[in-house]
């Protein structure tokens, strides 16, 4: 594999959770920039065909692709959480109050090209610490959702190995068409499990604040890493594993 391939710096980087005023409008103009010369549709195309890795450092270089770049940013973020909640920033003070964040499928989905998704997460996995479970579970009941599992059984999907995974319990919702696990973490920060997972394709996460990808660059490149503690002291991936890893290889 290509060493730049190999990099494994993590990105972080914020999210403007308010979308601004013909922040993409036709009377607006950035004097010395490419993109002056493009229609809105033509702006959005462009923004389409680039991950969130490489958006990340396209806002880096000035202060008007900053707005226009989160501004689109802002809007893919908004088009996935609606199937799940009508009203997004209510739904992100939450995750903010709960200290829960977004990962799994649906993390992957949003760090790349929105062009190139053949393919749609039909789920949503939260992970959380149990802080904040009550207030959760309350703020979802109130929006019509209810409760399919709650215990170690839906567990048992999430960890591959007894005493392995980080995850204190799983809870299943689910209203209609949609179904959020909620994993609860057995540590203080809801993060933890997510490093436990079978390889670095899941090693992202969305929280109120901003996104978040441990291997940016594989992820961007459509590559991972296999994590080998996730099967030792075995050689080689269990029949479990290597279920979860075709998944995300399709």
């Amino acid at each position: 594999m290509p060493l730049h391939l190999l990099q494994s710096y993590a990105l972080s980087c914020p999210i403007i959770m308010q979308s601004t005023e013909n922040a993409l409008g036709h009377s607006q103009t950035h004097q010395g920039m490419l993109f002056n010369y493009l229609s809105n549709e033509e702006m959005e195309l462009v923004l389409s065909a680039i991950s969130i890795p490489s958006l990340s450092k396209l806002v880096a270089t000035s202060k008007a692709y900053y707005v226009i770049v989160h501004h689109h940013i802002y809007d893919h973020l908004t088009t996935m959480l609606r199937p799940f909640f009508s009203n997004v920033l209510e739904f992100m003070a939450v995750l903010a109050s709960t200290e829960t964040v977004i990962s799994g499928s649906q993390a992957l989905h949003f760090m790349m090209p929105l062009y190139n998704h053949s393919w749609a997460p039909a789920d949503m996995d939260m992970y959380m610490s149990l802080k904040g479970y009550e207030e959760l579970i309350k703020y979802m009941g109130d929006k019509g959702y209810k409760i399919l599992s709650d215990g170690k059984k839906k567990q048992s999907d999430y960890t591959t190995g007894k005493g392995f995974g980080g995850i204190q319990f799983v809870t299943t919702m689910i209203r209609g068409d949609s179904q959020i696990d909620i994993i609860v973490s057995a540590h203080v920060s809801p993060i933890v499990p997510i490093f436990y997972f079978h390889s670095t394709v899941v090693t992202n996460f969305i929280s109120a604040y901003g996104f978040f990808s441990a291997y940016p660059l594989l992820t961007e490149a459509y590559r991972g890493l296999i994590n080998p503690n996730t099967f030792a002291p075995l050689q080689g991936p269990t029949q479990k594993i290597q279920g979860c890893l075709q998944k995300y290889s399709d």
